[in-house]
């Protein structure tokens, strides 16, 4: 009799695709924030080395790299709706025709944009910019590129490369800081172009670059799906701009730079804000999938709102009691601009705060009437700022007409999620109470310490800010507690 073969050897499990998904969400997230610690430390030293009235000039000149982002017209984003969809289908063709038409339509729009900037620099009013101006236009034209394929390896799902990316990025950043010392703001701005190459560049090596041609059918596909994201992203920066903007329009680029403390904190805060609504929208979208009814999703944006509203207002006001001594210490030449700092932080909040609830307009298919949200709330808010800033001129009529404005862009967000999530109108008023309390402790604390220990102390000393931090913590504290016990489901 013969013997049994041997069986063979089992092979080893396929990691699960959850496993996966967070190993990838976990490398994608240490990379962001190290790309984003390098790019503050970054911005602070081209802050603190050019001075005042040149980092003014440059945050100025940074709406246009903020609108230049547009440049593609929402075909990348289109891009990124569409060519998982088709690979699940398993059309290699099509794939490839969307990459093409993408890549090449972002090179065309990135070319015309590049060359409008660079006719721009040739009738510039003031010469002394005029190279700034050029150097733009290498920095609009690889953001272009790079767009398009940091969404292709996302579309992809590969973010081990994408994580790779970022920290080329981080180092490419940090070493062209001696551009600065040797070009100022020109060399700052070529940093950000070469920052921007390197990262594109690691990316090409990993993939390949498109055979250029553009089907305007598929194009039209494309667009038709990112047009209206777009216009988000359009109203997002022109919310988020309007300070800079009245600050051109009736003060100077001095009083610009003065302020680009407030631009550091909103950057801050915009980042932070950013990794809870991410890791938000799968689960609105899975629970709305699941049950097909909106109020539904109510639940999973109120207790994140909870939280956020409480952490955001401890934030806030830490940052506020901090400032005085922070830029005292770090940046002395950007004293001026504290004031309106402390006073844009209530509109910072507003803005960061509701991102939760921003995911509800997107899940909920209601982006158009969200546009409108944005494009009423940087109304109001051009339109308090000019009015404050005509009644009494300086910085902090500028930051309070701003934050009146993003006031009124989180009551009627929170508001109108509500709504369209199906819930009724005291649910959406609780919510907003919920929001805006935090907030409001937050910033009576804030006004109290500041004159309880005004009277023993000056504004910018490191002993003063330590006390006033520690009673501020202390007196948060229970609410923190409580808020976190409620989230944890104890009760």
């Amino acid at each position: 009799m013969s013997e049994a073969a041997e069986p063979a050897p089992t092979p080893a499990p396929a990691p699960s695709l959850r496993r996966t998904l967070i190993k990838s969400a976990m490398q994608f997230s240490g990379a962001t924030a190290v790309s984003q610690a390098a790019g503050t430390v970054g911005t602070w030293l081209a802050a603190f080395l050019l001075g005042p009235p040149v980092f003014g000039i440059w945050l100025g000149m940074r709406l246009i790299v903020d609108y230049g982002q547009l440049l593609h017209l929402g075909s990348i984003f289109g891009m990124h709706r569409n060519l998982p969809v088709l690979r699940g289908r398993g059309d290699d063709a099509a794939v490839a025709e969307v990459k093409r038409t993408v890549f090449s339509f972002a090179l065309t729009t990135a070319g015309i944009g590049a060359l409008a900037t660079a006719v721009v620099s040739i009738f510039w009013p003031r010469p002394s910019e005029r190279p700034i101006l050029l150097a733009l236009v290498a920095v609009l034209f690889t953001n272009q590129v790079k767009a398009y394929y940091v969404t292709l390896f996302k579309a992809q799902n590969r973010f081990r490369e994408s994580s790779t990316s970022l920290l080329i990025g981080a180092v490419a950043a940090l070493a062209s800081i001696p551009l600065i010392w040797a070009a100022g703001l020109g060399g700052f701005v070529a940093g950000l172009a070469l920052q921007a190459a390197c990262e594109t560049g690691y990316l090409v090596v990993r993939s390949e670059v498109p055979r250029l041609e553009i089907r305007f059918r598929v194009l039209r596909q494309q667009l038709g799906i990112g047009l209206v994201m777009t216009l988000i992203v359009f109203g997002t920066t022109l919310l988020t701009s309007i300070d800079r903007t009245v600050i051109l329009e009736k003060l100077d680029s001095t009083h610009l730079g003065y302020y680009g403390i407030a631009f550091l904190l909103t950057t801050f805060m915009t980042g932070v804000a950013g990794v809870p609504a991410a890791i938000l929208y799968p689960r609105l979208s899975e629970q709305y999938g699941r049950t097909g009814r909106p109020a539904d999703l109510a639940p999973l944006v109120i207790e994140p709102l909870r939280v956020l509203s409480v952490g955001f207002a401890v934030i806030s006001g830490a940052l506020a009691l901090a400032l005085p001594p922070a830029v005292h210490l770090l940046l002395p030449k950007y004293a001026p601009g504290v004031s309106a700092a402390r006073l844009s932080l209530v509109g910072i909040y507003c803005y960061v705060v509701v991102f939760v609830a921003q995911m509800a307009f997107y899940t909920l298919n209601w982006q158009k009437l969200f546009l409108g949200v944005l494009l009423g709330s940087a109304a109001a808010s051009y339109g308090l700022a000019r009015l404050f800033v005509g009644i009494v001129p300086g910085l902090g009529a500028v930051a309070a007409g701003c934050s009146a404005g993003l006031v009124v862009f989180m009551v009627t967000t929170i508001l109108l999620a509500f709504l369209i999530m199906e819930r009724p109108g005291s649910e959406g008023a609780r919510a907003l109470g919920t929001t805006a309390a935090p907030l409001l402790g937050a910033t009576a604390l804030v006004v109290g310490i500041d004159a309880l220990l005004g009277r023993l102390l000056p504004s910018t000393s490191v002993a003063r800010a330590a006390m006033a931090e520690a009673v501020f913590l202390v007196a948060c504290a229970p609410f923190v507690w409580r808020v976190m016990r409620r989230a944890l489901g104890r009760r």
